[in-house]
């Protein structure tokens, strides 16, 4: 009884509980007057025991008392105060980029289809348009942290009427709000104190719903996309980031079919993958409330994933989702794949009807290797193609970000008041609501070069082929080195078949060719580099002369990760700094092996065998064709980013700074634990 007297005690002042009178309770029991005696002697004792052996366990789990530090983060058109218990990653710059980028661009369709609407119901009416007041575009950043984001969202985007900037964190609610008024932009930016899930599925009503809502968290996306659909008005762009990119890329499979509903198994497209289970995982959620998503931009960067969707109300559209979906048989040996959608839709669109399966028996028939199963995944577009060639046109009407310019008053301003909109002119009916901006600052994306290079490779890939091959893997499975680039590309187009590379990957190929023709080429590859070393062998050899078929070889010997994967003569020497412009790259430490090599085992010699043992198909033709090369490649665009910056990656979540248990209990007014000495007598 006395030990539990002490604690009671103690834990009141630790979790500033309300306390009440112990002795009053227990003079009322029996046997009170031994009682009381007997807590009166052991109760002061056992209290500061309790103090002291769980003081020193507390101590070990409390934080650490650390010093407030703050920083100024100058990105874009924004400054803004960070202290160290607020999340903020400088790498994801891109992402903001990129993401105010495609909600300027998405505001252009937002307008255009507000003024057709007006339209049509005027001519409904035969008769002129009525005038109409344009209320602009309300956005939510669901997982806000300092604010940063929607600071730039509401100096660089306009006809925005509301952002309501959230974070379950008060600390950083209250940056929130700082950091606003420090831009001037609190008539804009609303900072809530909420948990994300509540707040949208409190956002569900006609009146509280937004056009844009993004999602940046720190980790999976899962947990927000069923009320992220909800809260969004038809027609609405949800824009979702996860960085557990190991999930989405097979390192887990159980993991990855818990959060996203499907299997990611390592595969040799495993990024893209990773891009389409999360697009299978937001139009499960949008099916849930008949409704349809449409990829407008799906881009793997980095350590995460972004995808920008379009989100409509189409109960008939949900009827026809199982043919979007599939399953993805990839071979265990030579990496080949194959597709077995989940449905078909008839070409009249009104009917859908089951799938016919499967598409390849238990073996592989280019090696006979078995398969493994991913998926179900999203296995239609991942891009709006005219909404991503308009991106590119407006970004490189662009200026390039300068160091130097960073508050609104300083940067050149684009009026857009006057109707100066692309591709159209806002009609005299139309009124805009007098809180809207109609200015933006120009030359405020600091990694410019990098949004137009990446966004240049997502443009040119093939839309109607899923996933790719990366050379180099497919070069190891034969052990072989890997061709260049324009050798390989040319293979594939002499002989009829489309090609382009992927975004996700620097040494990719994606082709609507078979497997079959894949391996055609590249066995015929490895032929054509043995007899050039017959050849080699065969000549005398000279030491004072290198045998110009040695010469040869080692330039198609070298990796295509820097020469054939998109970078230019010039990105050989020097990389990208974070905000796109290039700086000298240090000279890479060399890669010596710790010892041999193992052998390869009794399944990939099988399989290398195999393979080789295929006949020469006369197709095969390696000369030079015109369009090998790639417009971005040819433009010398920035397309593959290396890591410019050490620590490159996912940073820490952010810790909040609180005082430990026993600090707290050694300030005046709160319980003190003082060793007394011990009396002997």
């Amino acid at each position: 009884i006395s030990a539990c007297v002490g604690e009671i005690h103690v834990l009141n002042r630790l979790l500033n509980l309300p306390s009440f009178n112990l002795m009053t309770f227990y003079s009322s029991l029996p046997f009170a007057n031994g009682i009381l005696f007997f807590l009166r002697s052991t109760a002061y004792t056992i209290s500061t025991r309790f103090i002291s052996f769980h003081g020193r366990c507390l101590s070990k789990f409390a934080p650490v008392v650390t010093k407030m530090t703050e920083m100024k983060v100058r990105e874009g058109s924004a400054e803004v105060k960070l202290p160290d218990s607020v999340f903020y990653n400088p790498v994801q710059e891109f992402n903001r980029d990129i993401t105010i980028a495609v909600i300027r661009n998405f505001l252009k369709l937002h307008l255009c289809e507000f003024i057709d609407k007006g339209m049509k119901i005027a001519a409904s009416k035969n008769a002129s348009p009525e005038p109409t007041t344009y209320v602009g575009i309300s956005i939510l950043e669901a997982l806000a942290a300092s604010g940063l984001r929607s600071v730039r969202f509401a100096n660089e985007i306009p006809f925005v009427c509301k952002i309501t900037a959230n974070d379950v964190d008060p600390e950083a609610t209250k940056l929130i709000s700082e950091n606003a008024q420090r831009n001037h932009v609190s008539a804009l930016v609303q900072p809530t104190c909420s948990d994300a899930v509540s707040l949208m599925l409190n956002s569900t009503s006609y009146a509280d719903r937004f056009n844009v809502v993004d999602i940046d968290p720190y980790g999976t996306a899962s947990p927000f996309l069923d009320s992220a659909v909800q809260c969004l008005y038809d027609g609405g762009l949800l824009c979702v980031t996860s960085t557990d990119m190991a999930v989405l890329c097979g390192a887990t499979p159980g993991t990855a079919y818990g959060k996203y509903g499907g299997v990611a198994i390592k595969m040799t497209a495993q990024h893209e993958q990773g891009l389409r289970l999360l697009l299978y995982a937001i139009q499960q959620a949008a099916s849930r409330h008949g409704k349809v998503i449409e990829p407008l931009l799906s881009l793997s960067i980095d350590f995460y994933a972004r995808v920008f969707v379009r989100v409509r109300s189409s109960p008939r559209g949900v009827k026809h989702v199982a043919a979007k979906m599939a399953l993805v048989y990839s071979c265990t040996g030579c990496h080949a794949f194959h597709l077995q959608r989940l449905g078909s839709a008839l070409e009249s669109g009104k009917a859908f009807s089951s799938a016919r399966g499967p598409p390849v028996g238990p073996m592989c028939p280019e090696c006979g290797s078995p398969f493994a199963v991913a998926g179900p995944l999203w296995a239609d577009n991942l891009h709006n193609v005219p909404f991503l060639h308009e991106l590119i046109s407006t970004l490189r009407k662009l200026k390039p970000a300068t160091k130097t310019k960073f508050t609104t008053e300083a940067l050149e301003m684009v009026d857009f008041s006057s109707g100066r909109l692309p591709e159209f002119q806002i009609p005299e009916w139309l009124q805009l609501a007098p809180n809207l901006r109609t200015s933006l600052p120009e030359g405020t994306f600091g990694t410019l070069n990098r949004l137009i290079g990446m966004l240049t490779v997502a443009s040119e890939e093939l839309e109607d082929c899923p996933f790719y091959m990366q050379v180099d893997q497919l070069a190891s499975v034969i052990r072989t080195s890997p061709p260049k680039m324009t050798e390989l590309r040319s293979a594939f187009l002499n002989a009829g078949y489309r090609v382009s590379f992927s975004h996700a990957a620097t040494a990719s190929l994606k082709t609507d060719a078979p497997p079959s023709f894949i391996w055609d080429v590249m066995c015929a590859w490895k032929r054509r580099v043995e007899v050039a070393k017959a050849t080699a062998a065969s000549e005398p050899s000279d030491s004072a002369r290198p045998s110009p078929q040695k010469t040869a070889e080692e330039e198609e010997a070298k990796t295509i990760t820097l020469e054939d994967s998109g970078t230019d003569d010039e990105m050989r020497t020097k990389r990208p700094d974070v905000d796109g412009r290039a700086v000298v790259e240090q000279k890479a430490a060399k890669r010596k092996s710790q010892g041999k090599k193992h052998p390869p085992s009794e399944a990939a010699l099988r399989v290398e065998a195999t393979l080789m043992e295929r006949p020469h198909n006369p197709r095969v033709d390696f000369t030079p064709h015109p369009n090998a090369n790639p417009s971005s490649r040819v433009e010398g665009l920035l397309r593959y980013q290396l890591n410019p910056l050490p620590n490159w990656g996912p940073k820490a979540r952010a810790r909040s700074v609180k005082k430990p248990i026993l600090t707290a209990l050694k300030e005046p007014g709160n319980l003190t634990a003082t060793k007394q000495p011990r009396n002997h007598s």
